[in-house]
């Protein structure tokens, strides 16, 4: 009962936050998800809103941060909290080293598919610049890549991260 409406969920997890100590200012970049519970009595099903999940991720630089880097709030009936995860680490930069040239980067993804001994034909789809998290004090450029492996038993899904930086 008393869910908190998508409009007003972020800035109830906000609050939350604030009162933990936990708010950050670059918590900007929302998403919002609704858990869903169904009831069985016998003879019908009956679905509901069981929560409200707010989840904050980061940019840095303009570019997303993918992996470990979130808070989720998980918000109950009247707006309790009902679950937390976060993980928001203080962020510095390092100077780039030794980065692919874009000349460089069709041999440098074919390298390190090679390296990661994928002996299906990949069929690539997508890649974008993102920034990955690794949950242990690391971020790091990498390219995102979503594509279909081609095998003898068929196409399957599949996505990767590929890194754009030599070290």
């Amino acid at each position: 009962p008393n869910l908190p409406t998508k409009g007003n969920a972020t800035a109830i997890a906000k609050n939350h936050l604030r009162a933990l100590g936990l708010y950050k200012a670059d918590m900007k970049d929302v998403v919002i998800n609704t858990l869903n519970e169904a009831v069985y009595d016998g003879q019908t099903t009956r679905s509901y809103e069981k929560m409200r999940i707010v989840t904050f991720t980061r940019t840095l630089g303009g570019i997303p941060v993918l992996g470990a880097s979130r808070a989720a709030v998980m918000l109950g009936a009247n707006g309790d909290l009902e679950g937390l995860v976060v993980r928001w680490m203080d962020v510095t930069s390092e100077k780039i080293r030794s980065k692919v040239a874009k000349t460089q980067l069709k041999a440098h993804i074919k390298a390190n598919m090679s390296a990661r001994n994928i002996k299906s034909n990949v069929v690539l789809k997508k890649a974008n610049l993102i920034i990955f998290d690794d949950g242990k004090g690391n971020m790091e450029p990498m390219l995102h890549m979503e594509g279909e492996l081609v095998t003898p038993e068929g196409n399957f899904f599949s996505d990767w991260m590929v890194p754009v930086v030599n070290k």
